[in-house]
């Protein structure tokens, strides 16, 4: 039976550190209907629940519904683990108790709210102007919140009011009247921190929040793309003010490439490897899983922003995972591409070190190798006197003789046409025809200025793009959803009394759904 990984949310740290601050604080989430902004609000429960008590209001569905659309709710919270939403019983048997006490929240504005509801509410004028409806009723839900926080004094408490349109709207007061009660009494005075759900995607409330982010989709090129943007973060530091995300699995999670310090703290592969051609991304390999499994070619098209960087992460994991299969690799690298770091970084999974000088080759332009010459073992030189005269079989299985046919070969288009610059599509269409004859497996590695004989040769086309200077990949052919990196850092056990150390991170590739 095949295990399906949970995925866990992630939300940007620049919330997270806004909302562990002493002080209370007030965010506004807003955006277009379907931007997930329910699912960022109980994912930031769920991520402040071991910081402080949590408390999750809603006029928009029931228990049931919510858990529905939200499994993974459910089963935290029958581990005890998270919020409950408090049915109308509850809150007016935990109401009667707390009454019973000497109130510690100040609750002056919400006093004032209740004398004007009382008083006639907001006046409703429907099309017939001779009837006036007015809406008015105690403030249940309000006085719940409250004896929530105070009951959880000094601890602090996070409030998420999903809708304020909705919670206003029941008491017939305005959302600003509302945001304006809960700002004073229990962001300012009580210091407790509250999440603010806005319908509209209008900065039309932003005044009254200390915070405010915005929840963007769009449609590009068929697929979506989510950008979360953070307008405010009062008395703090924005560090990144725009993130791209994914609802996959329901899960509200925030996508960020490694950088260069993580890469070398690499540890681990997080999918299995198997017998099937992979690119090393088992999202994306699901999708071509239907192709013959040998003699594919794959065509990696990097859009201008596509940094080296960028591509050479991509890279190495293809090349890790065929390592770790057993599969020959011949890998012609960019110019430019550190090939020592490179050797470096795979030796860090130890199935991959025992087989870097067996099942590793490099081909590079001879008078590229004096740079290197610390690598001489995995380096197959090239003249550049022609491509099917220097790479035939017998040259091919002379130079890795530990590792059986199949190969897989990884090629620079930059890198093959500046080594053979005669290189015409006849030469290409040879290569090939090679490789397939072998029945080994090419990933191409292009441009935008790299002649149409290898995409118009290809099996599978990829695009590596850019999303808010975000990496992510998609399937041109078949066509899929953009993936985008999903990092997981991994700490060491502490010591007693000493912080974790964080040892390295998995990395994967979800999509964005």
């Amino acid at each position: 039976m095949k295990v399906v990984k949970m995925i866990r949310g992630k939300i940007p740290k620049e919330l997270f550190d806004f909302f562990t601050h002493m002080s209370g604080r007030s965010l506004i989430i807003r955006g277009p209907a379907g931007t997930g902004k329910t699912t960022l609000a109980l994912e930031t429960l769920d991520k402040m629940r071991r910081e402080m008590n949590t408390y999750y209001l809603t006029a928009r569905v029931t228990d049931t519904a919510l858990y529905d659309h939200f499994p993974w709710l459910k089963q935290m919270a029958e581990e005890g683990e998270m919020m409950k939403v408090v049915k109308e019983m509850e809150k007016l048997a935990l109401k009667k108790d707390i009454e019973k006490k000497i109130p510690r929240v100040d609750r002056a504005e919400l006093k004032k709210l209740e004398g004007f509801i009382e008083a006639g509410g907001e006046s409703m004028l429907t099309e017939d102007e001779d009837f006036t409806l007015t809406v008015g009723s105690q403030l249940v839900e309000l006085d719940m919140i409250y004896d929530v926080v105070e009951k959880a004094l000094p601890k602090s408490t996070l409030i998420v009011i999903d809708p304020v349109e909705g919670i206003a709207e029941k008491y017939g007061v305005t959302p600003n009247k509302l945001m304006l009660t809960i700002q004073k009494d229990l962001v300012e005075n009580a210091r407790a921190k509250v999440i603010f759900v806005v319908e509209t995607a209008e900065p039309v409330l932003d005044y009254l929040a200390d915070g405010v982010v915005h929840m963007n989709m769009s449609i590009v090129n068929n697929r979506t793309a989510r950008v979360i943007e953070i307008r405010k973060l009062r008395g703090m530091r924005i560090e990144q003010c725009k993130y791209v995300y994914t609802l996959e699995g329901g899960r509200f999670t925030v996508l960020e490439p490694p950088q260069p310090a993580d890469i070398a703290g690499f540890d681990g592969f997080e999918e299995e490897v198997s017998d099937k051609f992979s690119v090393g991304i088992q999202a994306v390999d699901a999708t071509i899983s239907g192709l013959k499994r040998e003699g594919i070619i794959l065509n990696l098209l990097c859009d201008n922003g596509i940094t080296i960087s960028d591509q050479y992460l991509f890279t190495k994991r293809i090349i890790a995972t065929h390592l770790m299969r057993g599969t020959g690799v011949y890998y012609m690298p960019s110019k430019i591409v550190d090939t020592k770091e490179f050797m470096s970084y795979l030796s860090t999974n130890k199935t991959c070190a025992e087989r870097l000088n067996t099942h590793l080759r490099l081909l590079m332009l001879h008078t590229l190798i004096p740079q290197i010459s610390e690598m001489q073992e995995n380096i197959v030189p090239l003249e550049g006197t022609g491509l099917s005269r220097e790479i035939t079989p017998d040259v091919l299985k002379s130079n890795m003789e530990a590792a059986q046919l199949p190969y897989l070969f990884i090629i620079d288009a930059d890198a093959l046409y500046s080594t053979y610059r005669d290189l015409g599509a006849a030469d290409i269409m040879e290569f090939i025809r090679l490789i397939r004859s072998t029945a080994s497996n090419c990933i191409f590695i292009t441009y935008a200025d790299t002649p149409d004989a290898i995409s118009q040769l290809a099996d599978i086309s990829l695009r590596f793009t850019k999303i808010e200077a975000m990496p992510v990949i998609a399937g041109e052919f078949p066509h899929t959803p953009y993936y985008g990196f999903n990092i997981t850092r991994i700490a060491t056990s502490p010591r007693s009394g000493s912080k974790p150390e964080q040892k390295g991170i998995k990395v994967r590739m979800i999509p964005i759904v």
